[in-house]
């Protein structure tokens, strides 16, 4: 299974109860999808951007692709999805 390492986003919540019911959803995704979810630990901010950084170069790598393509339209999901599977990840 892949993994999927987020902060612990406890300034985006207004109350616990919002917390959890977040939580519950983000857990029945990473299931649904078999990822498996970590978090950095909170008040070590630098862990942030260990899980940010690859983020932005996958970002990057689709810009590229995009530009290379010479178009940002698809026919429909499969094309798009072809499109994205092709990409090096490396």
């Amino acid at each position: 299974a892949s993994s999927c390492r987020t902060d612990s986003l406890s300034a985006a919540f207004k109350n616990h109860t919002e917390a959890e019911v977040l939580t519950e959803r983000y857990t029945k995704l990473c299931t649904h999808y078999g990822v498996k979810a970590t978090r950095n630990n909170k008040g070590v901010a630098h862990e942030n951007g260990a899980i940010e950084g690859p983020n932005g170069h996958l970002k990057r790598k689709i810009e590229q692709q995009l530009l290379l393509r010479d178009s940002r339209d698809f026919t429909d999901l499969k094309q798009y999805r072809n499109f994205i599977n092709v990409i090096p990840v490396i």
